[in-house]
């Protein structure tokens, strides 16, 4: 999946201090000097390599800069030889210049891209001298593996146990009539031919939700996952769902400046067979009770569902994944001194192994959700539906 930040520059654009910003930032960040390897029959590793991703300029028109940015999005990347991250600036003769900072969702998450965004800015305005892996990266030192050790230090200790425990207890008796395990991969053949939608509640509209789900004592995202929870159930005619919720794991205090896709997939169960039946505010409810639990769990969630899955190859696992975010910096104009930056909505793109994803991103003033679905599993009408519920949510109304 390719993470990708656009980035409108107006005024002068030092291309030398940009390149060595941008050079200095990947010497920083091992992230984004990773490559993968797939061995025949021995576990996959990752390598850090010491060949830095380079600053590509590329001259264009305004009317390219649509194209180019599709391009940047729909490129893959070679994980095995590298880099997984990219930089191009794209020059226009009116003085728009444009930045497209990208990579792969397998080295950084959402917080990596305001993280890489924010230090590329920082390093840029400094001016710095070209740096090599080498050299003494203050502050840095702690990097996605070291992270990764300390993780599975901590799964040794019994964790895993207490982990998997509360996995296995989610997923009891648990049976999805549309099977898709978490390590297959999104064929687009004839069965499984993908759809997206996308919505935006704007200003007012938000507003109205947010008061609605302070109303029930929840938020705007479990309302958000119920709404789309109940919509589901209704068009597949089933009583019983498992979505998967990203949650940021970035619970050791040195991660807090380390690009990574230090990310948890964590098991969320709801169910029409509750006393309230299929009910908006009865999903909401388990939400809330839920969402409660998880915040105060430690379970990696992604290496237990791979875990599981390799011992229990015939299990169902994650059929949607829901990623709710706020928005962080996204908007803000940067002073880079004889230039202003101005990031743009971030794009994202690639094959997912479920049969729906949904990115939501909420700001102060919009809330915006893009869903990537296979029609075998959710129809353009289900999604248009669901579009519509949130509408008639905003205005205080309960659509089921």
């Amino acid at each position: 999946m390719n993470m990708i930040d656009v980035i409108q520059l107006r005024g002068s654009v030092s291309e030398n201090s940009l390149r060595s910003a941008f050079t200095q930032l990947c010497a920083r960040q091992g992230a984004l000097r990773t490559s993968f390897h797939f061995p025949v029959g021995a576990p996959p590793y990752k390598t850090i390599s010491q060949k830095m991703p380079q600053l590509q300029v590329v001259d264009a028109q305004s009317s390219d800069v649509p194209m180019l940015l599709e391009q940047a999005q729909s490129t893959p990347y070679d994980l095995a030889q590298g880099p997984p991250a990219r930089c191009a600036l794209l020059r226009q003769p009116d003085g728009q210049n444009t930045l497209v900072l990208g990579f792969h969702h397998a080295v950084g998450d959402a917080v990596s891209r305001e993280l890489m965004r924010r230090e590329l800015f920082r390093l840029y305005t400094a001016n710095p001298s070209h740096c090599t892996p080498g050299e003494d990266h203050t502050g840095f030192a702690f990097q996605e593996a070291d992270y990764s050790a300390w993780e599975t230090e901590e799964l040794n200790k019994g964790r895993f146990s207490a982990a998997l425990g509360m996995w296995q207890q989610v997923f009891m008796g648990y049976c999805h009539p549309k099977k898709l395990y978490l390590n297959r991969k999104m064929s687009l053949d004839a069965e499984s031919e993908a759809g997206t939608k996308t919505l935006e509640l704007a200003s007012d509209e938000l507003l109205k939700l947010r008061q609605f789900a302070a109303t029930h004592g929840s938020t705007v995202a479990r309302v958000v996952t119920a709404a789309l929870a109940g919509q589901l159930m209704r068009s597949l005619q089933q009583n019983d769902l498992v979505m998967a919720m990203v949650r940021q794991n970035r619970r050791h205090p040195r991660l807090q400046k380390t690009v990574g896709s230090l990310l948890d997939l964590m098991p969320l169960r709801l169910s029409a067979m509750s006393p309230e039946g299929l009910s908006l505010l009865g999903l909401m409810h388990q939400m809330n009770d839920i969402s409660t639990a998880l915040l105060t769990s430690w379970a990696p969630g992604a290496s237990i569902a791979q875990y599981c899955n390799l011992v229990e190859p015939s299990r169902c696992f994650f059929s949607v994944i829901m990623n709710y975010r706020h928005a962080g910096s996204d908007g803000k104009v940067f002073d880079l001194g004889d230039c202003e930056a101005e990031p743009q909505v971030p794009l994202v793109s690639g094959n997912y192994t479920c049969n729906l994803v949904a990115h939501c991103r909420e700001s102060q003033d919009v809330l915006e959700i893009n869903l990537s679905f296979r029609l075998s599993f959710m129809s353009i009408e289900t999604a248009s539906r669901f579009a519509t519920e949130l509408k008639v949510i905003s205005n205080f109304s309960t659509p089921f």
